[in-house]
């Protein structure tokens, strides 16, 4: 049933059970059917009333977790999933937990993933796996670079060394970092003193550089830090993607183990070996300063709307408030059929100051033809197609923006999205998930960057929302714009982006740009029957059309679960796929993907 039959029933019930609201039963029913026809502060106070009417009861307690999540008060669901696990629903609780990117609280009912608090154990795992056996034997020269004063790290670096498997290696000590000459045909690692490498890791790099081209050669790593006693503990894992030049390039975010075809090789192909295979000195990072232009190139940003007046309002006028060129930037409303007088006062308004142009939508809503229409009528050199539940949080975004797509391999440009309440809603997308393509970060604290760093860095991602998404005009154009005649509403700004990745462009996450999003208010969230029927109609076209460069995501790292939420777990991943990880991150462009299926 639709939520607007739910609300009925409850009504019903409320009329029928007027003598009964005390009963645990009916305060279970009741706050079911408010939760299912979306009356989430009501359904709250039915499961926590029955949670004191039974407080033995794990199925009152899990109700008003699923009631809180619905609501978006996710610490309270936690802790009320978390009770319901401890009074025996460990299963479901602890699903519902998974998915809500809580699996450190969650009960242990996936042993092959590890929660991000047992890192330790996890990492003991990883050591158990022996590198096969290379096809040739290369020989590498270890820099240990260091400075006066430690030689309790050198030791710890030549210890290391000593246990690794692999046996042709030589070592130097040096306080310049810089590469040396070694002899030719060799490969150069350089490496801080105080670093333990993984007694595989030599022969790991030996595999990958007898089984691929590659020029250079990196690895994933951990740090040592402090535990709660102070003593020194491997944790703080930064586990890369596949060789992403962007977020690469930017000082201090490059990797930190790698091995480099010497003498002077020019890196043209990185190879990623995914796993941990050096534990090293912390290495704070500072915050990443987002690099700006003046921007020379005009910006249309087409907005598609339907009577949210207040919405609109305000994304226009923090648009151009955070503008360093308000005067280069070009608004194109489309008006989905507004009715109400406040919405038809403010279009007047609009239509009359320069650089705006409404655009009249007499249709059912398609999220895909509004935009097309908008770009049709758009001037600029660079188009950004925005919701109207936005508002824009970062000065001078057009800067950054014009910034990116000027560059001639950017193709697609997204944004860092956040709740009104300060926790993030999109920091790109990852391919792959069990549920199909999903937000990183969702639920997580603005405050936090992610794991290395990557909700806050300007980096390639697999795509990008398109409540906020930007492309160059001529591209636009090239790609046939977005696919309104199959995917209406749903996955077409992702199949915009894997339209860019197949022509060799790259999409990219700009963690600079940060965008306040009032998700689905202005249409709703996928819950109804009809609904879901139709996200998952237009799931199965767009799986359909791409196969498999819509589950490989170059950014996600195999130790990561693809289970409940992303970045949530660890897991130890099998042979054959670290070793595939390894041959496709060999590719001249690991991000590029195949042309359409269909």
């Amino acid at each position: 049933m639709e939520p607007r039959h739910w609300s009925a029933v409850a009504e019903c019930l409320l009329d029928m059970g007027a003598a009964h609201t005390s009963r645990y039963w009916v305060a279970i029913a009741l706050g079911t059917a408010l939760r299912l026809s979306e009356r989430y502060e009501e359904s709250i106070n039915r499961f926590a009333q029955a949670s004191r009417l039974r407080p033995a009861s794990p199925r009152a307690y899990l109700a008003l977790g699923r009631a809180y999540r619905g609501a978006g008060r996710r610490a309270e669901a936690i802790a009320a999933l978390k009770e319901a696990s401890s009074l025996g629903a460990t299963r479901a609780a602890g699903m519902q937990l998974c998915r809500y990117g809580a699996r450190d609280a969650a009960p242990n009912t996936q042993p092959h993933i590890h929660a991000l608090a047992d890192y330790p154990a996890f990492a003991a795992l990883l050591a158990d796996l022996k590198a096969p056996e290379a096809s040739s034997a290369p020989t590498f020269h270890v820099h240990v670079a260091t400075h006066p004063g430690c030689p309790e790290a050198i030791e710890t670096t030549m210890n290391s060394l000593r246990t690794q498997r692999y046996p042709h290696w030589t070592a130097s000590v040096t306080d310049r970092p810089s590469h040396g000459a070694v002899a030719p045909g060799a490969w150069e690692l350089m490496i801080e003193a105080g670093t333990e490498l993984h007694p595989e890791a030599l022969g790991w790099i030996a595999w990958a550089a007898s089984a691929t081209e590659a020029d250079v050669i990196y690895s994933d790593h951990d740090q040592f830090v402090p535990d709660i006693n102070g003593a020194r503990v491997r944790g703080a894992p930064i586990l890369y993607p596949m060789a992403d030049r962007i977020w690469f390039s930017q000082p201090g975010c490059g990797p930190r183990l790698k091995a480099q075809r010497s003498p002077g090789a020019t890196a043209r192909r990185l190879t990623h070996i995914p796993l941990v295979l050096a534990t090293m000195p912390r290495n704070p990072q500072e915050p990443l300063q987002p690099a700006t232009a003046p921007n020379r190139q005009r910006i249309s940003v087409i907005i598609p709307s339907r009577d949210n007046p207040a919405l609109l309002e305000r994304c226009v006028e923090t648009l151009l408030a955070m503008a360093a060129r308000p005067d280069r930037i070009e608004l194109v409303i489309v008006d989905n059929g507004s009715v109400r007088p406040e919405t038809i006062a403010l279009l007047d308004q609009l239509a009359v100051r320069p650089r705006t142009h409404v655009v009249p939508f007499a249709a059912p809503f398609n999220w895909s033809r509004a935009n097309n229409l908008g770009a049709a009528a758009a001037g600029g050199d660079h188009l950004l197609f925005l919701n109207d539940d936005t508002e824009m949080l970062t000065p001078a975004w057009d800067d950054i923006l014009a910034g990116l797509l000027n560059a001639p391999l950017n193709g697609v440009v997204g944004a860092r999205m956040i709740y009104p309440d300060g926790t993030i809603q999109h920091g790109g997308f990852v391919f792959g998930m069990d549920d199909g393509p999903q937000h990183e970060g969702r639920w997580m604290p603005s405050v936090y960057d992610g794991p290395a760093g990557r909700w806050a860095a300007t980096r390639q991602a697999a795509a990008v929302t398109g409540a906020f998404i930007a492309t160059r005009r001529d591209l636009f154009e090239e790609t046939g714009g977005f696919d309104e005649a199959h995917l209406a509403i749903d996955f077409a700004d992702l199949d915009m982006c894997l339209r860019a990745r197949a022509m060799g462009k790259a999409v990219i996450y700009a963690g600079a740009i940060t965008a306040l999003h009032h998700e689905s208010v202005s249409r709703g969230f996928n819950r109804s029957r009809a609904k879901r029927r139709r996200v998952k109609r237009e799931l199965d076209i767009f799986l359909a059309r791409w196969g498999g460069a819509a589950i490989d995501d170059p950014g996600y790292n195999p130790l990561w679960a693809r289970e409940g939420c992303s970045f949530d777990g660890y897991i130890v991943p099998k042979m054959a796929d670290i070793c595939h990880h390894i041959h496709q991150s060999a590719g001249a462009n690991p991000w590029q993907v195949h042309s359409l299926a269909s």
